[in-house]
């Protein structure tokens, strides 16, 4: 099963993309084959230098929503604990 799910991930970006922003479904898969295409040939050292980059990408634009959402922190905190613990029950 394993096998098809580049394939579904491929047709749902593709869908996602056109829905958006009306790009055609062959461009979107012209430019994710590229894309694989340069990691797949890049070797294993081309994903661990891209590694630290993207895990800080990940960090920043995290921290950046949650700064966008500063309001509503206590409310998440209070959420993910009474979930947690069943507090509203």
């Amino acid at each position: 099963m394993s096998i098809l799910m580049p394939g579904i991930q491929s047709n749902s970006i593709a869908v996602v993309m056109y829905n958006a922003f009306g790009l055609p479904p062959y461009i979107t898969g012209l430019v994710i084959v590229l894309l694989l295409e340069f990691i797949i040939f890049g070797g294993v050292k081309r994903i661990a230098n891209a590694t630290p980059i993207m895990a800080l990408e990940y960090i920043l634009l995290s921290l950046f929503i949650v700064v966008m959402n500063i309001t509503e922190l206590p409310n998440v905190i209070s959420l993910i604990f009474t979930s947690a613990f069943n507090f509203g029950d």
